[in-house]
């Protein structure tokens, strides 16, 4: 089993970078959360 050295500096860009994703995902939830139910009455309209 390989053993991996990583430099400290790594490890806080990837932390950076995952604190950006989860905050663009949480972004994305509060947006679409108004969208939702008016898109499910447009598609089940007769």
């Amino acid at each position: 089993m390989p053993q991996h050295q990583f430099d400290p500096r790594d490890l806080e860009t990837l932390d950076r970078d995952l604190d950006r994703l989860s905050a663009i995902e949480v972004a994305s939830n509060y947006m679409s959360r108004p969208i939702v139910g008016p898109s499910l009455a447009i598609v089940f309209m007769p």
